[in-house]
């Protein structure tokens, strides 16, 4: 296999190494923006379980005091997993953007040696066009010198 055959072929691997990392990190980021709607829904819940204990208060309803602190409390420690969870989810972003980084670092390296060596090869190609272009007008001056031989004798 020719080297830019092969550079070719790396290139393939390294486009679908990016696309692939690319499609990592937008997962990563759609499961963190569930993790942050959860953690909204959850303060919201929170806020209801509060508004439940102060109305039973009013009411002297036990059963919605225990219901209300029990919300608060569930909620407390849902928010504190969800914390903990988007922490881990926004550490691991920054680990998959900066691996997407890398990717399409050694994608553009490897897109810079093919067209180096399509430069290469057009320069090679214009020295040979040129070298053929010369044989010829040399082939050309020496058949009109030859002839021009020919007729004044």
């Amino acid at each position: 296999m020719s080297g830019k055959s092969t550079l070719s072929q790396l290139l393939r691997i390294r486009k679908l190494e990016e696309e692939q990392a690319q499609v990592i990190l937008q997962t990563a980021l759609g499961e963190l923006q569930k993790l942050k709607v959860a953690r909204l829904a959850s303060r919201e819940r929170s806020r209801k379980g509060r508004i439940l204990v102060n109305a039973s208060a009013g009411s002297g309803e036990s059963s919605d005091w225990f219901a209300g602190l029990e919300e608060i409390r569930a909620t407390s420690r849902l928010n504190e997993m969800l914390s903990v969870r988007i922490t881990l989810a926004e550490s691991t972003i920054v680990r998959l953007r900066e691996g997407l980084m890398a990717k399409r670092i050694e994608r553009r390296q490897v897109e810079t040696l093919l067209e180096e060596i399509d430069a290469q090869d057009a320069i090679r190609s214009g020295r040979w066009s040129q070298a053929a272009l010369d044989d010829w007008h040399r082939l050309q001056s020496q058949q009109t010198k030859g002839n021009g031989k020919a007729d004044r004798d």
